[in-house]
């Protein structure tokens, strides 16, 4: 059996290593894309991993005037995971048993980009994984299978994400072959229901202060590692923050500057005013250092962040 894989990020390295064991004696193809300048590096690891392991490998996309190796040599199988780009149906539609998609939400809702940051900044408590099939549109493909994961308060992204990455590899072990022979069926999405997601930049992770202090934290939490962090400006330096939670000291402000820091917490943490309500940052970066406590060098109630 050809299985042409069509991957990028860690996760998808982590799944096309669970691909290569759960359906040895295959051939693979392996198809990837050079991540942005803020991401974590992937591709010379996924590339690393095919020459390791002899396996074909091309970037993404293809020159011009040479054609992905599918519409040479058609696969029986095509997988996506952690893709970008839209795969043309000249491709998928030759594959011989099936062309399908990863895709770390609950679908119809939150189709698109970083689904699992956008869950995070939406407060949602339940993100998962849905199996695909591929389709034209933006994850529209009918679900194989699809597995609900829970969003705790507080967690990091880094938490959730190793538990949708958990999710990934199950799916692949106890359910991908039984779909590839046909054994499990596919379901409608409900249209109505579909909602969806653009692509962020590090810019979106700069902190309004005007938002609530329950927004801020969320913020924190989703953009924290892997991703550049949310951050803040001070003394003309943009500070990331790793670490922040909404102040329970109690304390009632009828008079709040959103940004002012209003007060010192325990451990080195500072409690900064917000659109409503109090933040407590506890562990921030400055450019060149290592993560902090901000009392380090943010001191003075009179000090305003940016």
């Amino acid at each position: 059996m050809t299985i042409e894989i069509y991957c990028g990020t860690h996760r998808g390295l982590l799944c096309l290593r669970q691909l290569t064991q759960s359906f040895k004696g295959s051939k693979f193809r392996v198809f990837s894309f050079k991540e942005e300048p803020w991401e974590p590096a992937f591709f010379g690891n996924i590339k690393r991993f095919c020459k390791e392991n002899q396996i074909e490998f091309r970037k993404w996309p293809v020159p011009k005037n040479e054609p992905p190796s599918i519409q040479e040599q058609p696969a029986d199988v095509i997988i996506a995971i952690s893709w970008r780009f839209l795969i043309p149906s000249s491709i998928y539609t030759r594959a011989i048993r099936g062309a399908y998609v990863f895709h770390d939400s609950l679908l119809p809702k939150y189709r698109g980009f970083s689904p699992t940051v956008w869950a995070i900044l939406n407060g949602e408590r339940r993100t998962g994984v849905s199996l695909i099939e591929m389709a034209e549109g933006v994850d529209t493909g009918a679900i194989y299978r699809q597995i609900s994961i829970q969003i705790k308060p507080d967690q990091q992204i880094k938490e959730v994400m190793q538990e949708v990455n958990d999710t990934y590899l199950k799916i692949i072990k106890e359910d991908l072959g039984k779909v590839i022979c046909g054994k499990l069926k596919p379901r409608r999405q409900k249209e109505a229901n579909a909602t969806y997601c653009c692509k962020r930049i590090p810019a979106d992770a700069k902190i309004d202060w005007s938002k609530t202090a329950l927004e801020i934290c969320d913020l924190v939490r989703a953009s924290s590692s892997p991703y550049p962090g949310a951050y803040f400006t001070f003394e003309n330096q943009n500070i990331r923050c790793w670490l922040a939670k909404i102040d329970d000291s109690g304390k009632k402000h009828v008079g709040l500057i959103p940004g002012r820091v209003i007060g010192f917490g325990i451990g080195g943490s500072i409690l900064v005013g917000t659109g409503r309500g109090s933040v407590e940052l506890k562990e921030v970066e400055r450019p060149g250092k290592s993560p902090e406590s901000p009392r380090n060098f943010i001191n003075k109630l009179s000090a305003t962040l940016g």
